[in-house]
């Protein structure tokens, strides 16, 4: 789940009575007749003066001109005429801005039946305008991707409705399910749960959900948004053993050509209570030598499911797909990573270790250009040595076989100079 305070904005669009707008209509339909009128009255006196004119145009000219005339002042007209409609019929928006924040953002509680728990909650209205504010109980579960999401149940189960029962949010020694905040307020809010004897060992996980809901006036049309934060609760009830868990996958590509280099880490937990892993990723090159340590960022990790680990480095905007990353970009040489993660401060540890190869661009295309060069000359040499050695052989002509063994005698005496 994401540490962070959320921030939800909602905008509420507000429009004129109809009354006013029926009168800017008619206003307008009054404006647009006038021009109408004075555009009639303009063509008229154009088509007295072309009868006057000395050199008349002809028929089909003039009815052309006559056109021209006509559509140049109707389409300016019929131009400010809709710009007029649109100022009027648009409805004028009046933004609203809803910005809340709620800390901590998790709330993380091991419990024993029974007692009665406390847990401070801080809300703040973090905008400009007062904040009307329902608080709900949902419960969620871990979401199917394995990045920290979570996904609410529309019906809560039976333990879990249970449990609200013995949840309350206080304020003060007010139990509340609603709260207002003025601009820019903060309100200090406990939450209490009374757990009797007997209640079931298993873990809790719900979220504490402040919903705004803004009404205005029936006499105006409205867009309604709803904005929501939210504090996740676990809260694990009964005794805990040491947790069980396994590195279900720990890769990375096995050749790469430059970094930063991504490692995929997925822990399974295996307990039927929440545990909460930290660790790191140490590279060494093929020396042994420590090149790098990565700090793992601390995870809680549900019941039953896996979680994606990261760093600080790898924290991806969306966070749909959590990586560890290794900042190093130039990379030459074979290297491994040792992952370790501890499941509790108690332990389990556990460990993994990969190896990858790195080998830049530059020196692969170096390389491959060389063994083309190579190539290259030693062909011409086979090929003319095969052709002495043909010459040689199927030759009767004397001049022939010494010109072929001068040849070979030559490349011979080339080779050894080279060489010295």
């Amino acid at each position: 789940m994401r540490s962070k305070i959320l921030n939800i904005k909602s905008k509420k669009g507000v429009t004129e009575k109809g009354n006013s707008l029926a009168n800017e209509l008619n206003a307008v339909r009054t404006i647009v007749n006038f021009l109408l009128k004075l555009l009639k009255r303009r063509s008229l006196s154009e088509v007295a003066l072309s009868s006057n004119f000395p050199n008349k145009l002809s028929e089909r000219h003039s009815a052309m001109c006559d056109c021209r005339l006509k559509a140049g002042p109707r389409a300016l007209i019929a131009t400010i005429a809709l710009l007029l409609l649109l100022s009027v019929a648009t409805p004028q928006a009046v933004a609203r801005e809803f910005s809340v924040g709620v800390f901590p953002p998790i709330i993380q509680i091991d419990a024993i039946s029974p007692s009665i728990i406390t847990s401070p909650i801080q809300i703040e209205n973090l905008s400009e305008e007062s904040a009307s504010l329902s608080i709900q109980l949902r419960q969620f579960l871990p979401s199917a991707k394995s990045n920290g999401e979570i996904e609410f149940v529309n019906q809560p189960d039976a333990t879990h409705k249970k449990m609200f029962g013995y949840t309350k949010i206080k304020e003060g020694s007010t139990v509340r399910n609603r709260i207002e905040l003025a601009p820019k307020q903060k309100k200090n809010l406990t939450l209490q749960i009374d757990l009797p004897e007997g209640s079931v060992a298993s873990d809790y996980y719900f979220s504490i959900v402040f919903i705004s809901n803004d009404s205005s006036s029936e006499e105006k049309s409205q867009t309604v948004s709803v904005g929501a934060v939210a504090a996740n609760v676990l809260l694990s009830v009964g005794e805990k053993d040491l947790p069980v868990g396994k590195i279900a996958e720990f890769s990375a590509p096995f050749f790469v050509t430059k970094g930063p280099v991504q490692f995929k880490t997925r822990i399974e937990n295996q307990s039927p209570y929440f545990i909460s892993t930290e660790g790191n990723v140490v590279i060494k090159n093929i020396f042994g030598q420590i090149i790098g340590n990565l700090e793992l960022i601390p995870a809680n990790i549900l019941a039953k499911s896996t979680r994606l680990l990261t760093n600080d480095e790898g924290l991806p905007p969306t966070f749909d797909d959590p990586r560890i990353v290794w900042k190093e970009k130039f990379l030459l040489g074979l290297y491994t990573a040792d992952l370790t993660v501890s499941l509790s401060e108690q332990g389990p540890i556990l460990r993994d270790r990969i190896t990858f190869l790195a080998v830049p661009i530059e020196i692969i295309v170096g390389v491959l250009i060389a063994v083309v060069i190579i190539i290259i000359v030693y062909r011409r040499e086979l090929i003319f040595k095969l052709r002495n050695l043909y010459y040689l052989n199927k030759s009767n002509d004397l001049d022939s076989k010494k010109i072929a063994i001068d040849n070979m005698l030559t490349m011979i005496k080339y080779r050894i100079l080279n060489k010295e």
